[in-house]
């Protein structure tokens, strides 16, 4: 009898519950149409949202600098450098052929040794002279100087008191180097000014870097300098062209060196690599600035690249599978303290790798709902699961019977 009536009393609940929800769902002035189960839901939290792309480099010389060989300017002499050598502004490259001037210069050099040779016998002369005219001189001399087209020729008894001879000797003398040494300048000049001549016959570096080319065969540019500043070159997609502008940041990773590298955009090239084709993809090339390169980073060398076009900084931010539309509007399902759910506009900002930005209509800490799809009114009430591990023993026995039914109803016929 007691089993019986076991029975009975779990079929009429089960009744009531079938019966309950169906009466829930089909009255129209129901509230069972307007609570919302929730099961999952997050926080507007601030984060940063990075627009990306990824590309691959290889690093080159920032720059190459051309050096061309001028006809013109004289028949090619030879070269002063060769492939691998490190120059700096300033350095010879090549020459022009100059053998008159050269020639000139040996004759030049050679009349300035004569003319020095003779000023020194002069001054030596000189010197001598001076001698006898100091009281200890006791004695009368000669002297003779060595310069052929110079004779100074001096006899003097200088005991007799008579100087005169000897001064005019030092006179004579004198004015004889004072002509040797203005014919001296005016060599040395005449020597400087062909100096000039052929140092403008050779081509001096006006960059820093290695010399990596050098054109035996006279084709310009005869000789090719890279700098020693590194940057690297990319390609880009037609769609990657729409993006990219001049000092974006650029992340680089070399997986030889396991290493990671910082750059921005310096160059953009708007004429594609290669021969376009309808048959391949159009690239474009691009160069980076890096920031800080090392020994280890040689020529060559690859790299991947991720360039950042656009980046928004500590924003507040949902998830995009948060969002939904209505119309043009973007908005999210926001929980309020009062326990109902509201639709609410807000105004995006940067979207990128499932991050929205919002630039207005919800705060830091808000609630938000996860899935919006699963919302089937806005302004409803809602609620979430049960967690029983906070739910105690203490606190169901505080319950009465009469509470215990009322609770149990409502879960069953609200959820």
């Amino acid at each position: 009898m007691k089993k019986k009536w076991k029975i009975t009393l779990i079929s009429l609940l089960t009744v009531a519950f079938i019966g309950g929800n169906l009466f829930l769902l089909f009255k129209e002035s129901s509230k069972a149409d307007r609570v919302s189960y929730i099961k999952e839901w997050t926080r507007v939290q601030k984060d940063d949202v990075k627009e990306t792309f990824q590309t691959k480099g290889v690093v080159q010389p920032e720059t190459k600098h051309g050096v061309y060989y001028d006809e013109q300017q004289g028949p090619f002499s030879s070269f002063l450098v060769k492939e691998g050598d490190v120059v700096s502004a300033g350095t010879g490259l090549f020459t022009y052929g100059s053998k008159d001037l050269e020639d000139e210069k040996a004759e030049v050099d050679a009349e300035i040794t004569q003319i020095q040779g003779e000023l020194d016998g002069v001054n030596e002369e000189i010197a001598e002279l001076k001698k006898l005219t100091t009281p200890s001189s006791t004695s009368g001399t000669s002297s003779t100087s060595g310069n052929k087209d110079l004779k100074v020729e001096v006899n003097v008894d200088v005991t007799s008191g008579v100087k005169t001879d000897v001064e005019k000797a030092i006179l004579a003398a004198e004015t004889e180097a004072s002509k040797l040494k203005a014919k001296l300048e005016k060599y040395e000049s005449k020597l400087s000014r062909i100096s000039d001549k052929i140092s403008q016959t050779t081509v001096n570096s006006e960059v820093e870097g290695q010399v990596v080319a050098i054109n035996k065969d006279m084709q310009n540019p005869i000789i090719t300098i890279a700098s020693k500043t590194l940057a690297v070159e990319g390609e880009l997609t037609e769609s990657q062209m729409k993006k990219v502008a001049v000092e974006q940041q650029v992340k680089m990773h070399s997986t030889l060196h396991d290493q990671d590298y910082e750059g921005n955009v310096q160059q953009i090239v708007s004429y594609p690599k290669g021969n376009p084709s309808v048959d391949k993809e159009t690239k474009y090339p691009f160069m980076v600035r890096l920031n800080d390169a090392d020994e280890q980073l040689l020529p060559g060398a690859k790299l991947s690249m991720q360039v950042i076009v656009n980046e928004v900084k500590d924003v507040p931010v949902v998830a995009t599978k948060s969002t939904f539309k209505t119309g043009k509007k973007m908005n999210v399902y926001q929980l309020n303290e009062k326990g109902f759910v509201k639709k609410t506009k807000i105004t995006p900002g940067l979207s990128f790798a499932g991050k929205q930005e919002v630039t207005n209509g919800v705060k830091e800490g808000s609630l938000i709902v996860v899935k919006p799809k699963l919302i089937h009114a806005n302004n409803s009430a809602f609620i979430t699961p049960m967690t029983t591990t906070t739910i105690q023993k203490y606190n169901l026995k505080q319950l009465s019977k009469k509470q215990m039914a009322k609770y149990l109803l409502m879960g069953v016929f609200e959820n």
